[in-house]
């Protein structure tokens, strides 16, 4: 399945999310309920695009997605995160799983 990126573009930092869907439209009906969403929250605001790097990973765990993120430099500028210049894998999900509970 194809995946594509919301996001917000008047409010950058309200972050991205990553939903699978067969088309764009598809993917933007996926916007409500998102946390990004439900803040900004303009229809016309929403931007969708490709992510062609996730394609495929629909069948990932939530866990394993934020490790996809992390990896790719999203949103993990919490405090104690592990550098992903320095980190392991088993770094990051040791951090995942004190802030946001095993969620495998």
């Amino acid at each position: 399945m194809k995946a594509y990126k919301l996001k917000m573009a008047s409010d950058p930092d309200a972050g991205s999310e990553i939903v699978f869907a067969t088309t764009s439209r598809e993917a933007k009906k996926q916007a409500r309920g998102q946390d990004f969403y439900e803040m900004s929250g303009d229809w016309c605001d929403l931007r969708v695009g490709r992510a062609p790097h996730y394609d495929g990973m629909e069948a990932l765990s939530e866990r394993e997605l934020r490790k996809e993120n992390w990896r790719d430099g999203w949103w993990f500028h919490q405090y104690g995160c592990p550098d992903v210049d320095e980190a392991t894998d088993e770094d990051f999900y040791a951090w995942y799983d004190s802030n946001f509970g095993v969620t495998t």
